[in-house]
């Protein structure tokens, strides 16, 4: 169990970039052979903050982005927040917008559970 994770990402970044920020800031592969898998993890009591003065950020509790070739599976989030100035959130939604066993983005057992303010 990872408990207690507390990222607070602040200030500048390069213009026109964004930044990613979780666990890992991005998760993924350019091939298929050589997948990221991230498997068996819970969180609880996580707290993620990001505040850049410029460009984007894309946020979250296991990774602030996943995309190519990458699987997670048993992954649960059971308490916490993730949080991101409004005026510099990447517009991907919660949950993520990656369907479930959807092209070469496996996304197996995975519980997203929010906590509302």
């Amino acid at each position: 169990m990872v408990y207690g994770l507390d990222i607070r990402l602040g200030g500048a970044i390069e213009d026109g970039q964004y930044g990613q920020a979780g666990l890992f800031s991005v998760i993924g592969s350019n091939r298929p052979e050589d997948a990221a898998q991230v498997k068996d993890l819970i969180f609880s009591n996580v707290s993620v903050s990001v505040d850049f003065s410029n460009g984007l950020a894309a946020a979250g509790t296991l990774a602030g982005e996943v995309n190519g070739y990458a699987e997670a599976s048993n992954v649960a989030v059971l308490s916490g927040k993730v949080t991101v100035n409004p005026s510099r959130a990447c517009p991907t939604g919660f949950p993520p917008p990656i369907p479930l066993n959807h092209g070469t983005r496996q996304h197996k057992d995975i519980a997203l559970i929010p906590l509302l303010p």
